[in-house]
């Protein structure tokens, strides 16, 4: 006697689950746009002032 219809086992597609999986981990992440404008460069006074400093440091006073 074989199983009934509904007691079959279910062909299984893990895509669903990773999908999901995928969604739950980027909502955590911060936005890509945020983390390049973390990156950029700043360009501050402090900038200029660390290029005064290496310059007098090098011997150049001009």
């Amino acid at each position: 006697m074989g199983r009934h219809l509904i007691d079959q086992p279910k062909a299984r597609t893990d895509a669903l689950r990773l999908r999901q999986f995928l969604q739950v981990q980027r909502a955590q992440l911060p936005a890509r746009a945020s983390l390049a404008l973390q990156r950029r460069m700043r360009k501050s006074e402090g900038s200029a002032r660390t290029r005064e400093y290496l310059r007098i440091l090098r011997g150049s006073l001009t």
